[in-house]
């Protein structure tokens, strides 16, 4: 597999291999690899860590398997292991990792928009992701994540709420990939941002159609009937 693959063809690897993997969810902050995460999971999934034995060798399947992601695609690597660290609640070593990405490939719009994502999942700090997700898109323009990222991050932080809406706009005119967020995700998102202006209209028309493309998105349901 070609250097750089993206984390949902790395995860793919791993299931041609014959790795028993669970359906994923359409979680609201899926990113370019979101496949890594749940890989990791996979592993340690129902094991206690009071189990000290069999917590150790999940453990040590989990660190494996960030190894061989890492010799597929370094950025994605250093996610893997930041997931296996924020499973074990140690922030700390996962921004390391992160940043140790970035130190690595400076150039990678990838290496930056994980960091941004994990500076609003974990740390809550908007505003220094706003600048990882824009440095993305410096980077590579065409980096359509990030726009995804930025609406995301509006939605939730209640700023640049016009910077947000237009990059979900963008995202929306454009056609996601299989491993990128999904639209109804997007619509989502940007109602969201209507809705903190006091657009219940636009918010509304926004819910609707996250509802229509992912009926199951009960953060939508729950969101349309605030401003119906």
């Amino acid at each position: 597999m070609a250097l750089g693959a993206s984390g949902l063809a790395v995860v793919r690897r791993f299931l041609a291999r014959g790795l028993r993997l669970g359906a994923i969810g359409a979680g609201l902050g899926l990113s370019a690899a979101f496949g890594v995460s749940w890989l990791l999971r996979s592993v340690l999934f129902g094991v206690s860590a009071t189990d000290g034995v069999s917590f150790a060798r999940a453990l040590h399947k989990a660190f494996e398997q960030a190894k061989e992601i890492k010799s597929l695609d370094p950025v994605v690597g250093h996610r893997a292991y930041a997931s296996i660290y924020t499973q074990q609640k140690k922030p700390d070593l996962a921004k390391q990792e992160y940043l140790a990405a970035i130190r690595e490939q400076p150039d990678s719009p990838k290496a930056h928009s994980f960091f941004g994502q994990y500076l609003v999942n974990v740390e809550k700090n908007y505003t220094a992701a706003f600048s990882e997700f824009e440095t993305a898109l410096k980077l590579d323009p065409g980096y359509m994540a990030a726009f995804y990222h930025i609406g995301r991050t509006a939605a939730q932080a209640g700023t640049d709420l016009a910077r947000g809406e237009e990059a979900l706009r963008k995202y929306l005119a454009y056609t996601p990939k299989p491993n990128e967020p999904a639209h109804a995700n997007a619509h989502y998102f940007l109602g969201a941002l209507y809705e903190k202006q006091g657009k219940k209209a636009e918010a509304q028309r926004c819910y609707q159609a996250a509802l229509k493309l992912n009926p199951a998105l009960k953060e939508a349901s729950e969101a349309l009937k605030r401003v119906s």
